[in-house]
C-alpha cells in the first residue's frame, strides 16, 4: 500500500489496533479497534440493525477490475453508528478519476437513523454516499481527494 494514513479526525485510534480482513455484520454487532485490509468491500451489512463501527482504520481496494469496492456498505440497516473511523481507497491511481462510481468510502442505502461522527474519508469515488436514508446525522466529517468519475466526486 502506498501512502500513509493519518488519523487526525479520530484521536482514539492512536492506541493499538488489531489487523483484520473484511467484516460482515450481524444484528447488534460492534466492530471496534480494527485496522481492516480488504480487496473489495471492507465492511458489509444487509438487514442488520443497531450496529456500531468505531475506532477503525479501513484500507480497501477494488483490485484490477472496475467493480464495486467500498470501505463500508450497509443496506436496509437501521440505527447505525459510525464514529472515529478513517477509510481510504488504497487502489486509487495517483491522479484522475477512479474506474467506477462504486468505490465510495461509506455507502448507506435505505438506512433509517444512521449517525456518522468524526469520520475521515480519502480517495473514494465519493466520501459518504447516502441513498434513501432518513433522519441522518453527520458531524465532523473530513474528506480528501474524492475522485469520481462523474457524477461522483463529492464529500457527501
Amino acid at each position: 500500500m502506498r501512502g500513509r494514513l493519518v488519523a487526525r479526525a479520530a484521536p482514539a485510534l492512536s492506541g493499538l489496533l488489531t489487523p483484520s480482513g473484511a467484516v460482515t455484520l450481524t444484528n447488534g454487532q460492534t466492530v471496534s479497534g480494527l485496522v481492516i485490509y480488504a480487496s473489495g468491500t471492507a465492511i458489509t451489512g444487509s438487514g442488520v440493525d443497531n450496529v456500531t463501527i468505531r475506532n477503525c482504520l479501513i484500507f480497501y481496494n477494488q483490485g484490477y477490475n472496475a467493480g464495486e469496492a467500498r470501505g463500508i456498505k450497509l443496506t436496509n440497516c437501521d440505527n447505525v453508528l459510525i464514529e472515529d473511523v478513517e477509510g481510504k481507497n488504497v487502489g486509487a491511481p495517483h491522479r484522475g478519476a477512479l474506474s467506477s462510481t462504486s468505490q465510495n468510502c461509506i455507502y448507506l442505502e435505505n438506512c433509517a437513523s444512521p449517525t456518522i461522527n468524526r469520520v475521515t474519508t480519502r480517495q473514494g469515488s465519493t466520501g459518504i454516499s447516502l441513498v434513501s436514508c432518513s433522519d441522518t446525522t453527520i458531524t465532523f466529517h473530513e474528506n480528501h481527494d474524492s475522485r469520481g468519475p462523474y457524477p461522483r466526486g463529492q464529500a457527501i
